[in-house]
Protein backbone atom coordinates (compact mmCIF):
# COMPACT_ATOMS: atom_id res chain seq x y z
CA UNK A 1 0.00 0.00 0.00
CA UNK A 2 2.94 2.40 0.65
CA UNK A 3 4.40 1.45 -2.63
CA UNK A 4 1.45 2.75 -4.64
CA UNK A 5 1.06 5.81 -2.19
CA UNK A 6 4.53 6.88 -3.13
CA UNK A 7 3.76 6.00 -7.18
CA UNK A 8 1.05 8.45 -6.84
CA UNK A 9 2.78 10.64 -5.32
CA UNK A 10 5.48 10.78 -7.69
CA UNK A 11 2.87 11.12 -10.52
CA UNK A 12 1.90 14.65 -8.81
CA UNK A 13 5.02 15.81 -8.72
CA UNK A 14 5.30 14.98 -12.14
CA UNK A 15 2.35 16.55 -13.59
CA UNK A 16 3.14 19.95 -12.12
CA UNK A 17 7.21 19.73 -13.11
CA UNK A 18 7.26 18.17 -16.63
CA UNK A 19 10.73 18.96 -17.50
CA UNK A 20 11.52 16.21 -14.21
CA UNK A 21 10.07 13.52 -15.34
CA UNK A 22 12.26 11.63 -17.99
CA UNK A 23 10.04 12.85 -20.76
CA UNK A 24 6.49 11.34 -19.88
CA UNK A 25 4.26 13.38 -21.56
CA UNK A 26 0.09 14.59 -20.45
CA UNK A 27 -2.29 15.00 -22.31
CA UNK A 28 -5.56 16.35 -21.20
CA UNK A 29 -8.71 14.43 -22.59
CA UNK A 30 -10.41 16.21 -25.79
CA UNK A 31 -14.03 16.10 -24.18
CA UNK A 32 -12.65 17.64 -20.59
CA UNK A 33 -11.00 20.72 -22.54
CA UNK A 34 -12.99 23.85 -21.29
CA UNK A 35 -15.41 24.84 -23.83
CA UNK A 36 -15.36 22.13 -26.20
CA UNK A 37 -18.83 20.07 -24.63
CA UNK A 38 -21.82 21.42 -25.29
CA UNK A 39 -25.15 19.15 -23.77
CA UNK A 40 -27.21 21.44 -26.51
CA UNK A 41 -30.61 21.87 -25.63
CA UNK A 42 -32.32 19.69 -23.49
CA UNK A 43 -36.00 19.16 -21.47
CA UNK A 44 -35.74 19.33 -17.54
CA UNK A 45 -37.30 17.82 -15.08
CA UNK A 46 -38.19 21.72 -13.67
CA UNK A 47 -41.28 22.39 -14.06
CA UNK A 48 -44.12 25.39 -12.91
CA UNK A 49 -47.53 26.33 -13.38
CA UNK A 50 -48.97 29.14 -15.69
CA UNK A 51 -52.35 30.38 -14.55
CA UNK A 52 -55.35 28.72 -14.43
CA UNK A 53 -58.50 29.71 -16.76
CA UNK A 54 -62.42 28.60 -16.45
CA UNK A 55 -63.97 27.07 -13.67
CA UNK A 56 -64.84 24.18 -11.03
CA UNK A 57 -67.03 21.96 -12.84
CA UNK A 58 -65.94 18.32 -14.59
CA UNK A 59 -63.30 16.06 -13.30
CA UNK A 60 -59.64 16.23 -13.70
CA UNK A 61 -57.28 15.08 -16.45
CA UNK A 62 -53.84 15.89 -17.14
CA UNK A 63 -52.56 15.60 -20.82
CA UNK A 64 -48.88 15.60 -21.01
CA UNK A 65 -45.90 15.24 -23.14
CA UNK A 66 -44.10 11.93 -23.19
CA UNK A 67 -39.92 12.74 -21.98
CA UNK A 68 -37.72 14.92 -24.29
CA UNK A 69 -40.99 16.07 -25.90
CA UNK A 70 -42.20 19.66 -25.57
CA UNK A 71 -46.32 21.04 -27.01
CA UNK A 72 -45.98 22.27 -30.39
CA UNK A 73 -49.68 22.32 -31.06
CA UNK A 74 -53.54 21.46 -29.57
CA UNK A 75 -56.50 19.93 -31.80
CA UNK A 76 -60.05 18.52 -30.25
CA UNK A 77 -63.79 20.03 -30.69
CA UNK A 78 -64.63 23.61 -30.55
CA UNK A 79 -67.61 25.04 -31.19
CA UNK A 80 -69.28 28.03 -28.57
CA UNK A 81 -67.23 26.73 -26.75
CA UNK A 82 -63.81 24.57 -26.29
CA UNK A 83 -65.91 21.14 -25.90
CA UNK A 84 -62.54 18.89 -26.06
CA UNK A 85 -58.71 19.14 -26.25
CA UNK A 86 -55.47 17.13 -26.88
CA UNK A 87 -52.07 18.30 -27.23
CA UNK A 88 -49.81 17.85 -29.92
CA UNK A 89 -45.77 16.88 -28.87
CA UNK A 90 -42.58 16.98 -31.04
CA UNK A 91 -39.44 15.61 -29.72
CA UNK A 92 -36.75 18.47 -28.97
CA UNK A 93 -33.34 17.90 -30.43
CA UNK A 94 -30.49 18.81 -29.02
CA UNK A 95 -29.66 21.58 -31.76
CA UNK A 96 -33.33 23.23 -31.01
CA UNK A 97 -35.17 21.62 -33.67
CA UNK A 98 -37.66 19.40 -33.75
CA UNK A 99 -38.63 15.51 -34.74
CA UNK A 100 -42.04 13.86 -35.98
CA UNK A 101 -45.22 15.13 -33.98
CA UNK A 102 -47.25 12.75 -31.91
CA UNK A 103 -50.71 13.00 -29.82
CA UNK A 104 -51.62 12.63 -26.10
CA UNK A 105 -55.48 11.73 -25.41
CA UNK A 106 -58.27 14.56 -24.84
CA UNK A 107 -60.18 15.45 -22.41
CA UNK A 108 -63.67 17.02 -22.86
CA UNK A 109 -67.05 15.52 -24.80
CA UNK A 110 -67.63 15.16 -28.22
CA UNK A 111 -70.00 18.25 -29.49
CA UNK A 112 -68.67 21.20 -31.91
CA UNK A 113 -66.20 21.03 -34.70
CA UNK A 114 -62.51 19.09 -34.69
CA UNK A 115 -59.86 21.60 -35.09
CA UNK A 116 -55.94 21.40 -35.14
CA UNK A 117 -54.31 24.09 -34.09
CA UNK A 118 -50.30 24.24 -34.77
CA UNK A 119 -47.23 26.54 -33.57
CA UNK A 120 -45.70 27.48 -36.77
CA UNK A 121 -42.83 25.27 -38.32
CA UNK A 122 -39.96 24.81 -35.74
CA UNK A 123 -41.46 26.78 -32.97
CA UNK A 124 -43.12 25.47 -29.91
CA UNK A 125 -45.86 26.67 -27.48
CA UNK A 126 -45.02 28.82 -24.51
CA UNK A 127 -48.42 29.50 -23.60
CA UNK A 128 -51.80 30.37 -24.18
CA UNK A 129 -54.24 33.24 -24.44
CA UNK A 130 -58.15 32.94 -25.42
CA UNK A 131 -61.54 33.52 -22.89
CA UNK A 132 -63.16 32.48 -20.40
CA UNK A 133 -65.69 32.23 -17.58
CA UNK A 134 -66.94 29.41 -15.91
CA UNK A 135 -66.02 27.11 -19.19
CA UNK A 136 -62.98 27.48 -21.32
CA UNK A 137 -64.53 29.85 -24.17
CA UNK A 138 -61.92 30.17 -26.52
CA UNK A 139 -58.30 29.38 -26.58
CA UNK A 140 -55.10 30.03 -29.14
CA UNK A 141 -51.30 29.84 -28.88
CA UNK A 142 -47.92 31.54 -27.92
CA UNK A 143 -45.12 30.43 -29.82
CA UNK A 144 -41.09 30.38 -30.25
CA UNK A 145 -38.56 28.33 -31.57
CA UNK A 146 -36.32 27.04 -28.60
CA UNK A 147 -33.48 28.86 -29.16
CA UNK A 148 -35.37 32.24 -29.06
CA UNK A 149 -37.29 31.25 -26.22
CA UNK A 150 -33.71 30.48 -24.21
CA UNK A 151 -32.91 34.63 -24.70
CA UNK A 152 -35.96 36.44 -24.73
CA UNK A 153 -39.61 36.22 -23.75
CA UNK A 154 -41.29 37.61 -26.44
CA UNK A 155 -43.29 35.05 -28.33
CA UNK A 156 -41.99 35.24 -32.43
CA UNK A 157 -45.88 34.02 -33.03
CA UNK A 158 -49.37 33.80 -31.89
CA UNK A 159 -51.99 31.76 -33.41
CA UNK A 160 -55.75 32.76 -33.70
CA UNK A 161 -58.40 31.31 -31.02
CA UNK A 162 -60.68 28.51 -31.70
CA UNK A 163 -63.52 28.74 -29.79
CA UNK A 164 -66.17 31.34 -29.29
CA UNK A 165 -66.39 34.62 -28.03
CA UNK A 166 -68.08 34.68 -24.61
CA UNK A 167 -66.20 34.86 -21.06
CA UNK A 168 -62.81 37.63 -20.53
CA UNK A 169 -60.32 37.41 -22.16
CA UNK A 170 -56.78 36.26 -21.22
CA UNK A 171 -53.34 36.13 -21.80
CA UNK A 172 -50.49 33.87 -20.04
CA UNK A 173 -47.75 35.59 -17.93
CA UNK A 174 -44.73 33.73 -19.64
CA UNK A 175 -41.93 32.70 -18.47
CA UNK A 176 -38.50 32.79 -20.49
CA UNK A 177 -36.89 29.18 -21.13
CA UNK A 178 -39.99 27.31 -20.11
CA UNK A 179 -42.26 25.23 -22.52
CA UNK A 180 -45.72 24.14 -22.40
CA UNK A 181 -45.19 20.13 -21.92
CA UNK A 182 -48.76 19.18 -20.09
CA UNK A 183 -51.98 21.17 -19.35
CA UNK A 184 -54.28 20.36 -16.62
CA UNK A 185 -57.75 20.62 -17.27
CA UNK A 186 -61.17 19.90 -15.62
CA UNK A 187 -63.51 18.61 -17.99
CA UNK A 188 -66.83 16.91 -18.90
CA UNK A 189 -69.02 17.52 -22.20
CA UNK A 190 -66.75 20.53 -22.22
CA UNK A 191 -63.27 21.67 -20.97
CA UNK A 192 -64.73 23.45 -18.15
CA UNK A 193 -60.56 24.38 -16.85
CA UNK A 194 -57.13 24.48 -17.96
CA UNK A 195 -53.72 25.55 -16.95
CA UNK A 196 -50.30 25.10 -18.70
CA UNK A 197 -47.63 23.37 -17.27
CA UNK A 198 -44.12 24.42 -18.54
CA UNK A 199 -40.48 22.70 -18.44
CA UNK A 200 -37.08 24.89 -18.27
CA UNK A 201 -35.29 24.09 -21.38
CA UNK A 202 -31.52 23.35 -20.69
CA UNK A 203 -29.32 25.22 -23.03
Amino acid sequence: MKKMMRSASLAGVCLAVLSGCGGMETEVPEELELGQVEAGIAVTGFTAPLATHGGTGGNPVTLGCQPGYVAVGIFGREAALLDQIGLRCAYLNSNGSLGSAIVTGTAGGTGGYAFSLNCPSGQVVVGFHGRSAARVDGLGLYCSTPANWLTTNAPQSSTVAVGGSGGTAFADTLYQSYVVTAIETRAGSTVDQIRGIVALLNP
